[in-house]
């Protein structure tokens, strides 16, 4: 008992303590003597404490669902140009034809899209307006929950995902990329990643069998029907795909069969390539299959001269050597440095949302490594993207879809547990030295400096990362003479100009 009011004793006299320190008044400009009484206004440790615990708890929750208020700024703003308005083509008139390719003249690649709105009873402006608004839906949500349920999320690190220059919130504000047929290889990306946290994170060895199923049964019906709408599946998103797949077959030695199926996706996707190169098509077709859209159709894409092929329909008519004529021209352009700052900041972008995603009391070493194994699986995307970059001139819709791909792939790879194949055993010995040393720095070096950079200038990095989103535009297509990437930026400079003057 004595020692309860000895104890009871000593917290009066720390209270009293607290009461009578130096501690500001309500205005906070002079402090209260010992001696005096404590302001009336003036909070108490414990509730200022409490308060700045609540504050911080607030702004860490509001963080949390600034990604979600942004998929749901970015659903609204496509849906004004395609649900809302199902009966006009707000958007772009090449993607609109390219949804139109179909098998009336026979089969061709990239045909699948057209020869199932044929099947529709409902105008295709209407069905196509409709799709594009489900599957960017579909997409934006997937995205979402993906970074949601990552184990290694950071609420900066998920805001700049959703920012990312031609990832989902830059495509529906400038109105561009959403449309694309690449936006469904994105959905089925996000269900295989889905799937896949399922299989890792399940603790039942009968779910995770099931979840596998269906996993390498989805992949299966991917690797056979994409190609058909567009080839560059096999390029951009399949990559992506193969890495999971490759992970969930390591997962189960035990089960062979799933090691089977994942060889015969790849088996099946050169097949598919075969196909696509041999039914690529030509002026002739091209011409039977603008004549046969409707007039309408054909007057809604090129009203200037309807009865000529134009958009992805004329495309289809381009010869090998056109296509790499117009990749040429791209080299050889004025504003080929543009291309290089596209992809130099959409990397540096990436590399700072990885680094932000460190958890909890995490060693710089550990932090240092994941870093470096998430950074070799987009080393890896945009290796398998080349041949895209040779056969294509639309260049920003590579870098974009690979950097979905990798987004969607780290973040539900959260432990950097899928590690790509090693290339450089492909490479010719007199020059695989000199590509090892090149590795081996950027693994010892540079990696760790990045990691040590996004730690110690977080907030500037962030600030400057959130401003390259948010006035950087890369091209939708492909670079023109004149292009302005900061087109955004550049009235406000005007502006500012005048009002000096």
């Amino acid at each position: 008992m004595r020692t309860f009011k000895l104890e009871v004793t000593v917290v009066q006299k720390n209270l009293r303590g607290f009461r009578t320190a130096g501690l500001p008044d309500a205005q906070g400009d002079a402090p209260v003597h010992s001696g005096q009484p404590l302001p009336v206004d003036a909070p108490s440790l414990h509730e200022t404490l409490t308060r700045a615990k609540d504050s911080v708890s607030f702004a860490t929750r509001f963080l949390q669902y600034v990604p979600f208020f942004l998929i749901l700024i970015a659903i609204a703003l496509v849906a004004q140009v395609t649900l809302l308005s199902a009966h006009s083509l707000a958007w772009n008139q090449w993607a609109y034809s390219e949804w139109l390719i179909n098998y009336d003249a026979g089969f061709i690649r990239r045909g699948l899209s057209g020869a199932l709105i044929d099947h529709m009873r409902v105008p295709p402006l209407v069905v196509v307006n409709v799709l594009v608004f489900v599957v960017f839906t579909s997409f934006c949500l997937l995205f979402w929950r993906v970074l949601r349920n990552s184990a290694r999320s950071a609420s900066w690190a998920a805001i700049l995902a959703m920012l990312v220059p031609n990832g989902p919130v830059q495509m529906a504000a400038a109105n561009e990329f959403f449309y694309r047929k690449e936006i469904v290889f994105h959905v089925a990306l996000g269900i295989s990643c889905i799937l896949y946290q399922r299989i890792v994170n399940t603790t039942s060895d009968t779910r995770r069998v099931l979840f596998s199923w269906i996993f390498f049964a989805l992949l299966m019906m991917q690797v056979v029907a994409f190609p058909l709408l567009h080839e560059v599946f096999l390029f951009i998103s399949f990559p992506a795909s193969w890495l999971l797949a490759r992970q969930v077959a390591a997962l189960q030695p035990h089960r062979p069969v799933f090691g089977w199926l994942l060889n015969s996706t790849v088996i099946v996707s050169i097949g598919m390539m075969v196909v696509c190169a041999v039914f690529r098509g030509n002026q002739a077709v091209a011409d039977q299959l603008w004549k046969s859209l409707s007039g309408s159709d054909r007057m809604l894409i090129s009203p200037s001269a309807p009865d000529t092929p134009t958009g992805g329909i004329a495309a289809i008519g381009w010869s090998t050597l056109k296509n790499l004529s117009l990749v040429g021209d791209t080299m050889v352009s004025s504003q080929f440095w543009i291309w290089i700052f596209v992809a130099a900041g959409a990397g540096a972008v990436l590399a700072l949302i990885t680094a932000l995603r460190s958890a909890q009391r995490e060693s710089p070493d550990v932090s240092i490594q994941l870093l470096r194994r998430h950074l070799s699986q987009l080393w890896f995307l945009f290796v398998a993207s080349l041949p895209m970059y040779v056969l294509g001139w639309d260049w920003a819709r590579w870098i974009s879809s690979v950097a979905i791909s990798y987004l969607f792939l780290s973040f539900a790879d959260s432990t950097a547990s899928i590690q790509p194949p090693q290339l450089l055993r492909f490479v010719p010995r007199r020059w695989r030295s000199g590509l090892e040393t090149t590795r081996d720095y950027f693994a010892d070096q540079v990696v760790p400096a990045i990691s040590t950079m996004a730690t110690r200038h977080r907030v500037g990095l962030i600030a400057l990362a959130l401003f390259y989103c948010m006035t950087f535009r890369p091209p939708e297509c492909c670079m023109q003479g004149g292009y302005n990437p900061y087109y955004r930026i550049k009235p406000v400079l005007a502006e500012l100009s005048h009002l000096r003057r």
